[in-house]
């Protein structure tokens, strides 16, 4: 029984430090009230980067009220260094599918140069989209296929995603299978000392 207690310490101790260095992908402003005929800006924003790493690559969606909004221009940041610049990043915007903006940049530069080009910041806006209003009302935006990497290109696993202000953390495969495990090995036990 001590050993069991153990391994669930640890195994808690783990899910802790897991959450620690999750990321923070949000759309700012969620939500807004567009004027008939107005502009509105949309930013994607990345907090809590782990220190000493940065994020070297993303791969996102953003859906969007097509029949409401018109996106009239994006600009990317230069956080993952110059998206003007084919030998500092590469980049693929794509809204040829109504309603849906993907994008996908990659950085070339060096992890040290990542991580000094972010450093001093809290968070990263990679993103900043500007939209018309067609139809009068507020629309709600979010994320899908989101895909981040570091500096290293090692993925960032399940970064929390805001939707309408709230956090709401993507489930992790790992905690999900280990807690399946683990209510296997109890009730085994418990069957076993019958």
């Amino acid at each position: 029984m001590k050993k069991v207690m153990c391994f669930i310490l640890f195994y808690l101790l783990f899910l802790v430090s897991l959450q620690a260095r999750t990321i923070t992908l949000s759309l700012e402003p969620y939500s807004q009230e567009i004027p008939l005929g107005e502009f509105a800006s949309l930013d994607i924003v990345a907090s809590g980067i782990p220190s000493g790493n940065a994020i070297g690559d993303f791969d996102l969606d953003v859906l969007f009220h097509a029949p409401g909004l018109l996106l009239t221009s994006w600009e990317l940041g230069t956080f993952l260094g110059d998206p003007n610049d084919p030998s500092e990043t590469l980049v693929h915007v794509d809204n040829s599918v109504t309603g849906i903006i993907r994008f996908f940049e990659v950085s070339w530069l060096l992890p040290s140069d990542l991580i000094d080009l972010q450093k001093d910041e809290l968070s990263l806006t990679l993103a900043t989209l500007t939209f018309k209003g067609l139809q009068p009302g507020g629309y709600n935006n979010r994320f899908d296929n989101v895909l981040l990497h570091d500096a290293w290109f090692a993925e960032y696993q399940d970064p929390v995603l805001r939707v309408a202000g709230i956090s709401v953390p993507e489930p992790s495969t790992l905690f999900i299978f280990s807690s399946s495990l683990l209510g296997m090995v109890y009730f085994g036990r418990k069957l076993d000392n019958r």
